[in-house]
């Protein structure tokens, strides 16, 4: 349902509502409900947080659901993924700059050779069961928030990096 809210609203130019966002709790809320997920799949969950985690200013229920969309999406290719372990990795970082990070890495084989370059567009998936807008709604969201989201392979990883302004 709430997938279903944020593709109806992606035609919404109003910008997101303004109000200070600490992403350290709403990490780690929205991570309690997805651990079980984790453990039965036989998945190492990994949080790293700086000792002072940044802030931004946005949405909440929209950035509660950019972090569930790349989660999920990590959890599910790190359970359909050949390596072991397997583990997903959601860290929150603090780069050089005025600028924050949150990071969504997997164990996952990557997606497929023939998305890569539409991995963001509304209805791409090589999933069964997927139906390829929790990437664009994601993207959407930052998008609306003035942000960037973009993904790479880094040795035998996927990450998904979410770039934006801290708050003081």
């Amino acid at each position: 349902e709430s997938y279903l809210r944020q593709f109806l609203a992606l035609g919404d130019a109003s910008p997101p509502a303004a109000e200070r966002v600490e992403l350290m709790p709403l990490i780690a809320e929205t991570l309690a409900l997805l651990r079980p997920s984790c453990l039965h799949a036989g998945i190492e969950l990994r949080i790293i947080a700086p000792p002072r985690p940044p802030s931004m200013q946005g949405d909440r229920e929209s950035l509660r659901q950019l972090i569930t969309n790349l989660a999920v999406n990590a959890i599910e290719a790190a359970a359909a993924g050949r390596a072991t372990p397997r583990w997903v990795s959601v860290e929150l970082a603090l780069p050089p700059g005025n600028r924050g990070a949150l990071l969504v890495s997997d164990s996952g084989d990557g997606p497929a050779a023939e998305l890569g370059d539409e991995l963001f567009e509304a209805f791409a998936t090589t999933k069964p069961e997927g139906f390829g807008i929790g990437l664009f709604v994601a993207r959407q969201i930052a998008a609306r928030h003035g942000c960037r989201l973009e993904w790479r392979r880094e040795g035998d990883a996927t990450c998904f990096t979410f770039d934006f302004p801290v708050m003081e």
